[in-house]
């Protein structure tokens, strides 16, 4: 009796162990089963493109962990980056790119794209105070979710994304095209410490379509200088901070044409960086535009090796153009070099008109110790600095400038005003200055912008008009200049030798040594 009890207690715990592991089994397949339904993100990417005020997010680019067949937003759909509302204007199934799929075909990447109405909408640049200069945010937090999807065995599920720093997988389809190098000079010479030193310059550089496939055709050079905020060591900052790449769009590129070839389309894209500033002149400071600059000589041998080393460059139609720091470089490489370049494009010029105090080392006197790196921190004389030397040297020269009349940063009256006027006054037949009023751009209608950033109507191709050099020349002092927007820059057409060009970039296609 006691055996049998004994046994049956025995078979008992055995049938309570064997339902306790199918229980368990049960509960792990069906966790697995539910795991299966369920659909995580495996990764984000971001990309951006250059706007007329910096770059800007507008795609998140997700990939999750099985293929989906159809995507949808979830009833509370909500995208931030960096802590900011996005509005989304399209969702759907894509490839790695990012690039939408035929309806019907699965997929792992689920694409959105973001409208950017703003100019502050989660920016991916920060400001170094310190350095004055554009750098990469330490990191870009995005958020998504809910997203509906189905699975390929038709069920539905939810996917989310709460902060993730997509900035290590952040895209720039605008510079897909172009190749980034560094150029170390030795023996350059300090114009202020008259020693010799070595200075590093990065370039990014765009050749376009048809120079890979004509080898025997000559394509011109547009090289870009920055502004000061742009200086460092990446030159994608360059690219993106202003919309420097509109000049290797299809929009710039369709203007320009090979030499003597008007069938085949497109020009060469070389945009410089300086670790410093242009307008540093030697003691690492962004100075008032009124003296040499320190990488006068070594901008020069980054340009001459380029066009040396690309013998499909047209070497007399090398064309320079820059903003503000830039633009005063334009100018300091035309007065040191006047015979190399083909056409000039300084937009808010800071190459300055008179002098500026300085101590008895050669340095600038400071007046404004907080507004240090601005032009307003030094103290201006009524000397002369844009003497008749430096008129003999340009007025020959093809040169376009861009400004507004409302710069707070370059005013106008003190920079290419008075410029300008020295030069047709001494007879310059081929020089233009497109004035506008005020900033407008195309990408954000509504936004008035800082007058400083007349760089803005020059990438939108706006710089249309210019100036009536006649009437510059018979009024007395600055009295002759009427900016003005809705004709692009004054109510004059550029005409030489008779030949009228609707734009600046038409203009420049036509200049050559």
């Amino acid at each position: 009796m006691k055996k049998a009890k004994y046994w049956w207690s025995l078979l008992a715990g055995c049938l309570g162990a064997l339902l306790v592991i199918r229980g368990w089994w049960t509960s792990q397949a069906a966790r697995a089963q539910a795991e299966s339904d369920q659909v995580q993100v495996v990764q984000a990417k971001i990309q951006a493109q250059g706007y007329e005020f910096g770059p800007a997010v507008n795609k998140i680019v997700l990939q999750v962990s099985q293929p989906v067949t159809a995507v949808a937003r979830g009833e509370q759909l909500e995208v931030t980056t960096q802590g900011k509302g996005r509005q989304v204007s399209a969702l759907y199934l894509a490839d790695e790119q990012g690039q939408a799929l035929p309806e019907g075909q699965a997929s792992q990447w689920l694409a959105l794209d973001l409208v950017v109405d703003s100019w502050d909408l989660g920016s991916l640049f920060g400001y170094n105070q310190e350095r004055l200069i554009s750098q990469w945010q330490a990191s870009y937090l995005i958020a998504v979710g809910p997203v509906q999807v189905t699975t390929q065995e038709g069920k539905s599920a939810q996917v989310h994304l709460a902060d993730y720093d997509a900035l290590p997988h952040l895209e720039l389809p605008d510079l897909a095209g172009y190749q980034f190098e560094q150029v170390h000079v030795d023996g350059v010479t300090n114009p202020l410490t008259g020693q010799e030193e070595s200075q590093t310059l990065h370039y990014g550089a765009f050749e376009p379509a048809a120079a890979k496939d004509q080898t025997q055709a000559k394509f011109p050079l547009l090289i870009w200088l920055h502004g000061q905020a742009e200086g460092g060591e990446d030159p994608r900052i360059v690219l993106l901070g202003n919309e420097v790449t509109a000049l290797s769009r299809p929009q710039v590129q369709e203007i320009f044409t090979a030499t003597d070839q008007p069938e085949l389309k497109g020009a060469y894209v070389l945009a410089v960086q300086t670790p410093t500033y242009w307008m540093d002149e030697g003691d690492g400071l962004n100075g008032p535009g009124a003296g040499h600059s320190r990488y006068t000589e070594s901008l020069m041998q980054v340009i001459g090796d380029y066009v040396a080393s690309h013998p499909q460059i047209d070497p007399h139609r090398v064309h320079l153009m820059g903003c503000s720091n830039g633009g005063y470089m334009t100018l300091n490489m035309a007065l040191h070099y006047p015979d190399y370049f083909a056409g000039l494009v300084p937009q808010a010029t800071a190459y300055s008109y008179y002098e500026f105090q300085r101590l008895d080392n050669g340095h600038y006197l400071i007046k404004d110790p907080k507004k240090r790196g601005s032009i307003q921190a030094y103290a201006p004389t009524q000397r002369v600095w844009f003497d008749q030397d430096k008129v003999a040297a340009l007025k020959d020269q093809a040169i376009w400038f861009v400004h507004s009349l409302d710069d707070p940063t370059v005013p106008a009256n003190a920079y290419v005003l008075p410029i300008y006027k020295d030069l047709v006054d001494a007879g310059g037949q081929n020089i233009w200055l497109s004035l506008f009023q005020s900033v407008q751009g195309q990408d954000l209608p509504k936004m008035r912008y800082s007058g400083h950033f007349s760089w803005i109507p020059f990438f939108n191709q706006q710089v249309q008009g210019v100036q009536d050099p006649e009437a510059i020349r018979q009024s007395p002092g600055l009295s002759g200049f009427e900016a003005d927007n809705a004709s692009g820059g004054g109510r004059a057409q550029v005409q030489v030798s008779g030949q009228p060009y609707q734009d600046v970039f038409h203009w420049l296609n036509a200049q050559h040594r």
